[in-house]
Parts: C-alpha cells; structure tokens; sequence
C-alpha cells in the first residue's frame, strides 16, 4: 500500500473488517518510520507498540519519538492513502467507496480487502461456501470495472499445522475451490521462525506464488521486520 502511494503516486484503499483505522495508522506510522524513501527526515524509528502503551498512560514517548510522529503526521496528510474500517461492508459498499475516490483522484492503484472470510454476501443464503464465492466473484468483477487490482487477504486452515512441512497449500485456503477458480494470482506468505523459533531464517519471509493466470509460480525470500511491518529485497543487506 505504502509503494503503491509513494513509488507510483497512485491512490490505495485500504478495506479492514477486523482493525480499527486507528490500530492501522499506529502501523503506517511505524512503518515510515523505517521506509527508505523517507530516510532524508531522520525519523526516530516508532514502535506501534509503543504508541499504544503511550496512548493508554502506561509510559512515555521521549521527545524524539514524539518529533518523529509530528513529521509522519505530517507526511500522511499527502499520501494518497484511504482507510476505511466499516466491518460491516458490502462489495456494493466497497464499489461504492471505490468510485467516489476514483472520481475525486483519478485512477487507482491499489484496493486491499482484510480479509475475505469478514465479509458477508450481498443476499446471505446461510451457506458460507455459497457466500464466500458471492464474495470473491463481485471482488474479481469489481477489479475489471475500476481497472484497478484488488488484494484479498484469506485466512488459510489449521491443517498446515499438522504437517510437517507448514508452508500454506492451495487446499489451505478456505472454501479453495471457488477462491483457486477466481483469483488471477494466489501468493501465501510463510515465516519459518512461526514455527520454528531456532530457525537459521529469523526476519525471512517467503512468498510463494501458487497459482499465476498470466506467468509462472514460484517463491522469494524477503526481509521482514515484524516491529514495523517492513518488507524489503534480502539483496539491501548485507549480512556478512
């Protein structure tokens, strides 16, 4: 979402059914914090668990903390990012938000739905699976009208847990029939120190590309600093 609005200055939107926009913005915050493209403001970098606890009285941000938030702030007022937290929307509801952005900023370059299994249908019939497919097919159509991508997040099932190998398949995925039928791409996201906590790939995320309608699947590690919720090319390191 971040890229999206800084590299490409393309509006994002961003739909969450289960945090508040407040709980998402103490993470955005985070987040510029340690953003490379914003390193010229030598921001302190800001912990989202820090904010929280500063919020609650339980302790004190220091000052450096506190003018880093002031020039985040600061820079938020220009990003062309939207947060909507209604948990109670509808893809219509979604479509709707979608086009009165679009006709206020022009294109867009990104809409991300957290997450799919949140959401309910437009005519609830009682049948998750029946709905969950409503879902996903009105999202697939959506992203065609508006001429933007749309990222659906899903939940995946507790069966990984009981392999051995706990990389996420696509018979994971809830209700995987209709979900692996609509969707262009399927990526899965997997840390191994989940799991395994002495693990020699702490901060490594894993991408894997499980199904790609107009190229190949695969997989990449990433760098990943959960504090922030930062996700970089390992090839910025150097880890020797």
């Amino acid at each position: 979402t971040l890229q999206m609005a800084t590299k490409h200055q393309l509006p994002a939107i961003y739909f969450s059914l289960e945090m508040t926009e407040t709980q998402l913005q103490y993470r955005l915050w985070s987040l510029i914090s340690e953003f490379h493209a914003y390193n010229h403001h030598n921001l302190t970098k800001i912990r989202g668990s820090r904010i929280r606890q500063h919020r609650a009285g339980r302790i004190n941000l220091n000052q450096q903390e506190l003018d880093s938030i002031a020039k985040i702030i600061e820079i938020c007022v220009d990003l062309p990012i939207f947060i909507n937290d209604n948990r109670s929307i509808t893809v219509a509801g979604i479509a709707s938000e979608c086009r009165k952005i679009q006709a206020r900023v022009g294109s867009l370059g990104l809409v991300v739905v957290d997450y799919l299994q949140m959401m309910a249908g437009e005519n609830a019939s009682g049948n998750r699976s029946y709905d969950l497919g409503d879902v996903a097919r009105s999202l697939y159509k959506l992203a065609g009208e508006i001429d933007a991508p749309i990222l659906a997040l899903s939940q995946v099932s507790r069966g990984v847990e009981q392999r051995q190998d706990k990389r996420p398949m696509m018979s994971d995925l809830s209700q995987s029939g209709i979900l692996e039928m609509v969707a262009d791409n399927i990526i899965f996201a997997y840390r191994d120190e989940y799991y395994n906590r002495n693990t020699v790939k702490q901060n490594i995320l894993e991408l894997i590309l499980a199904k790609a309608r107009h190229g190949d699947t695969g997989k990449i590690e990433l760098l990943f600093d959960k504090s922030c919720g930062m996700i970089d090319s390992l090839k910025m390191f150097d880890f020797n």
